[in-house]
């Protein structure tokens, strides 16, 4: 029963960080207005100061479908824990060992995007 609670805790701290990470809903890499900072893709008004911009903006949107995965990962460990009592021979190591990785992943993957994010405001500002 611990364990169960545990895992529904994590999905729960987990879950507003994903949706911060991407607040549109936009699956484009350019976005509906056309404009990452002051560059403006639809009118190709862009200087060299865009390519940081729109690198910021492509890994904002490649950080939250890895936070999506990371998710996904989560709830198939919590399923394998909570399963391998009903299956005959089936032990819930595999399940632990995916969700230890997953979090692992997780606080990688949140890190390196805090990371990149301060090098990206310093080469801009």
């Amino acid at each position: 029963m611990r364990k169960i609670l545990l895992l529904c805790l994590i999905v729960l701290a987990i879950t507003p960080v994903v949706h911060a990470a991407d607040p549109s809903s936009s699956p484009s890499f350019i976005p509906e207005s056309g404009t990452v900072g002051s560059c403006n893709f639809i009118t190709g008004e862009m200087t060299f100061d865009c390519i940081p911009a729109y690198i910021a903006y492509v890994i904002q949107f490649m950080f939250a479908g890895l936070g999506t995965l990371s998710l996904i990962q989560m709830i198939i460990a919590g399923y394998q824990i909570a399963i391998s009592g009903v299956m005959p021979g089936g032990s819930s190591e595999a399940g632990k060992n995916r969700l230890l990785w997953s979090i692992i992943g997780l606080v990688v993957s949140l890190l390196s995007f805090a990371i990149i994010n301060f090098f990206i405001a310093s080469l801009t500002s």
